[in-house]
């Protein structure tokens, strides 16, 4: 008699042991169980698509190819327990990743020279030039905001577009008002 002990969740879905007669190979353990319960097969085929695996322990020693499985001998015990990994095959590379990614950017810190001189920060003034009777400056810079108002606003002005456009003074096709230029004359 052989005595198939499951473990796991395996154990939990069917018997966890079972006393069969005429084992001679731990494949026919796996088939004489799904014989008696319907689905056992498929469980470890399921499992395996979620990445959960199972190892088969005969007397002791595990089984760790295709050849001993299908090897016939004298077997007492059969152990089929969870296989122990964890999700190192994902994990890893990610880690190894970060952790070339981190020394590099310490490479780059540590190479990184330091201003002499630092850039000033920019200090508020109290006492500035009042816009009451006046307004800002036309000082516009790239990428700022452009005020829309609506209604009466006396507000100041921003330039948003300017266009410099270049003429032959003495070419008739390149007359910006349309008249016709005369010999000598000047705009």
């Amino acid at each position: 008699m052989t005595e198939i002990r499951l473990h796991g969740l395996v154990a939990k879905k069917f018997k966890p042991v079972h006393k069969i007669a005429n084992i001679k190979k731990p494949t026919d353990a796996i088939l004489a169980v799904d014989a008696n319960y319907d689905g056992f097969k498929n469980f470890f085929l399921k499992e395996a698509e979620r990445n959960n695996f199972y190892q088969i322990v005969v007397n002791g020693d595990l089984v760790e190819n295709a050849n001993q499985a299908l090897e016939k001998k004298e077997i007492k015990t059969i152990d089929i327990v969870p296989y122990i990994g964890g999700s190192a095959p994902f994990i890893v590379p990610f880690l190894i990743t970060m952790a070339i990614g981190l020394v590099m950017a310490g490479i780059q810190y540590l190479m990184t020279p330091i201003p002499e001189n630092e850039p000033k920060v920019a200090v508020a003034q109290v006492g500035g030039k009042s816009f009451w009777f006046s307004s800002k400056g036309n000082s516009s810079s790239q990428f700022s905001s452009v005020p829309v108002g609506y209604g009466e606003l006396r507000v100041g002005s921003k330039t948003i577009e300017t266009e410099i456009e270049a003429i032959d003074r003495n070419s008739e096709n390149s007359n910006p008002n349309g008249l016709k230029s005369t010999e000598g004359s000047r705009y």
